[in-house]
């Protein structure tokens, strides 16, 4: 089962992410290392991944013509994307914070 390590380039396709994986190759008559790229369609059933997010593939069988690849984990999160969980979890904590009214309150007798 093969699996590597790549960033999200593109999220734009329902349930897909589009990764991009880097690998250093030994060039045969340079002698020296290079980078090769590769782009692969992986299968994100939640959605979850943001343009910027460092996942996990794995191999899996045949999803459609070319999605072989499941995103196993989210390694790193995106800057965007961390900076918008923290803001929901902020408006969260508002509203946990504030008392919330109940009819009795408000009715002075």
């Amino acid at each position: 089962m093969a699996q590597f390590v790549g960033k999200v380039i593109g999220t734009q396709m329902m349930k897909t992410a589009k990764v991009e994986v880097t690998r250093m190759v030994l060039h045969p008559h340079v002698l020296k290392y290079v980078k090769r790229r590769k782009k692969y369609l992986c299968h994100d059933p939640e959605s979850s991944c943001r343009v910027g997010d460092l996942v996990m593939i794995r191999s899996c069988q045949p999803l459609s013509k070319r999605k072989h690849f499941n995103v196993a984990e989210i390694l790193d999160l995106s800057p965007a994307h961390r900076a918008e969980i923290e803001r929901e979890q902020g408006r969260l904590g508002e509203l946990e914070g504030t008392p919330g009214t109940t009819a009795t309150e408000g009715s002075s007798s």
